[in-house]
């Protein structure tokens, strides 16, 4: 269940996507999340719940995200999700940052 994932690209001219990486502790999981709509916003880090391969969280604030909540289902290779209750689905695939 742990990994990074991201659908984060370049366009045109601005950096567009999500990443969300989600690492394990002493104190449960965690979410690190990045989103850049446009521009790119600052890092946010949230305790998550896992459940088999379902993982949601609460950011404390939005930020550049769509919403402060996330739910999704890792399937594969990929973790498919939807930020707040109707938002778009959205489909990141488990790769290397795009930072990196």
């Amino acid at each position: 269940m742990t990994g990074m994932f991201s659908s984060m690209r370049y366009g045109t001219e601005d950096l567009f996507g999500d990443e969300i990486f989600v690492v394990y502790s002493d104190s449960g999981f965690f979410a690190v999340v990045q989103c850049a709509r446009g521009g790119v916003g600052r890092p946010m880090v949230a305790p998550a719940k896992v459940n088999g391969a379902s993982v949601e969280f609460t950011l404390d604030e939005e930020g550049s995200c769509d919403a402060k909540r996330f739910k999704g289902t890792v399937t594969g290779n990929t973790l498919k999700g939807r930020w707040g209750r109707d938002g778009e689905v959205v489909t990141l695939k488990r790769k290397s940052s795009y930072w990196q």
